[in-house]
């Protein structure tokens, strides 16, 4: 725990996993600037898993894929409760947008 001005917060601790994962689910948008342009993006997985996308810069193109079915293969890190992946690779897994 970390205490700053008598205020406690708790210490965000990452926790790297060592095996590559395969992840299946939606790509969705999960942050938007001030424009409202999507800027970070998530997996909706099954049994409402949601894994943000840790490394968009080395895949600008997935977000031509919003709303679509994909298949991510990368290392999943925890920070907290949240769970970001670092793509490795990714193909689509269903064609058609989701949100037709």
């Amino acid at each position: 725990m970390v205490f700053l001005g008598g205020a406690c917060m708790e210490e965000k601790m990452i926790i790297p996993e060592t095996e590559k994962e395969i992840l299946v689910g939606v790509l969705i948008p999960s942050g938007w600037n001030a424009r409202f342009d999507v800027i970070n993006l998530s997996l909706a997985c099954d049994e409402e898993r949601e894994v943000g996308i840790g490394n968009l810069e080395e895949h600008p193109e997935l977000f031509n894929l919003l709303r679509r079915q994909i298949e991510v293969a990368g290392t999943v890190m925890k920070d907290g409760e949240f769970e970001i992946v670092k793509v490795v690779s990714f193909k689509v897994v269903s064609d058609s947008n989701t949100n037709k």
